[in-house]
């Protein structure tokens, strides 16, 4: 049985007390660690902890610290693959719950390794400069371009837009600054943010997804027959005519988005541009904000704001389709799943590399 790793690291003296010198660390030669031919592929499955992978290719448990050495791990805990019980207690353990990690946005990364797309030369000249850029040309022997793929590249952005939204004075309750809060219609979710700034007058949110301020629900007469992307156009009390586009419709709702100051007037009239009929719009629903997760008072309230404005728009909203939202999980699922590929040092290596440690300089 070979000594175990720390065993042969040099004795020093410390506070007067007999110490071993953790703050030296063995490693690889770069000459060897460089050279795939030395080394043995493997794909972990769950259960095989280092001490059992060098007991089995090895002959000798106590060489789990070359299995470690060989994979650059210095945390045993988080620098080596945690099977599927593992990872979910690391994740509750350090998150809270999984739902919260599957709703809480990291980042935004373009999306290209899930796009597969191919569009003609002529579509890629259709598109605006910003678009272009991610487009690769695939070109014939000849170098004509062919058509466009997605270009290989990766960009990451903290977020995609950031909002603001005019609280409602007679809310109690308000979200704090770090809730992930649900745009919420009729108790349907429509959308999603994060609260990064918040007061009692307003809040502001991050990573927006869906629709914010852009819904509204009314009742309406047994004679609607609109479709889903009917323009409509409609008068406010102050004789203001807007544009909408129906989002959803039946003999009973209409649900349309529009942009601009929520109307709170209790009846409506509605044209259908698209077909030249009208219907009566009464009972508006708005779009509410409620707290899905938080650690105070504001979890599951739910508070209406009357105005929202765009403060930045970070990933220009043309250019949004080729960016996807990066959760929490997703990402600690990566992460660890590029762990489950490890190598280990030949064995014919083994017994030199034991030895090289054992001759330790002091």
């Amino acid at each position: 049985m070979v000594a175990r790793y720390f065993d042969c690291f040099p004795k020093i003296q410390y506070n007067s007390y007999n110490c071993i010198d953790i703050t030296r660390r063995e490693k690889i030669l770069d000459s060897v660690a460089d050279n795939p031919m030395v080394f043995y592929p493997i794909d972990l499955q769950d259960g095989q902890r280092p001490d059992i992978i060098a007991d089995k290719y090895y002959n000798d448990s106590y060489y789990s610290w070359l299995v470690w050495l060989a994979n650059g791990v210095i945390d045993p805990v988080t620098g080596w693959h945690m099977d599927s019980d593992d990872f979910y207690n690391f994740v509750i353990a350090n998150y809270g719950t999984i739902e919260y990690t599957q709703r809480k946005i990291m980042k935004w990364r373009t999306n290209w390794n899930s796009d597969f797309s191919v569009i003609s030369p002529s579509s890629y000249s259709a598109l605006g400069v910003g678009q272009q850029s991610y487009w690769a040309a695939n070109y014939d022997v000849n170098f004509n371009v062919l058509n466009y793929s997605r270009s290989n590249t990766n960009i990451d952005v903290n977020t995609n837009m950031i909002v603001t939204l005019n609280l409602d004075p007679t809310s109690n309750t308000i979200p704090g600054v770090g809730d992930l809060v649900s745009f919420v219609l009729a108790n349907n979710m429509v959308g999603s943010a994060e609260v990064i700034t918040s007061n009692t007058t307003n809040i502001v949110v991050n990573n927006v997804q869906g629709n914010w301020n852009r819904l509204v629900q009314y009742s309406t007469n047994t004679s609607n027959t609109f479709n889903v992307n009917d323009t409509v156009t409609f008068t406010t009390s102050a004789n203001t005519t807007l544009a909408a586009s129906v989002v959803s419709s039946n003999s009973s709702t209409l649900i349309i988005t529009y942009e601009g100051t929520q109307l709170n007037d209790t009846s409506i009239t509605f044209n259908n541009q698209t077909s030249n009929t009208s219907t009566v719009g009464t009972n508006a629903q708005y779009v509410q904000l409620r707290s899905d997760f938080s650690n105070v008072a504001s979890n599951g309230a739910v508070v209406s704001f009357s105005y929202a404005t765009l403060l930045s728009q970070v990933i220009p909203a043309d250019q949004i389709v080729y960016y996807e939202a990066a959760y929490v999980y997703d990402l600690l699922d990566e992460e660890n799943a590029t762990k489950q590929a490890v190598h280990l040092l030949d064995a014919v290596y083994a017994f030199t590399a034991y030895n090289n440690l054992m001759n330790m300089d002091s």
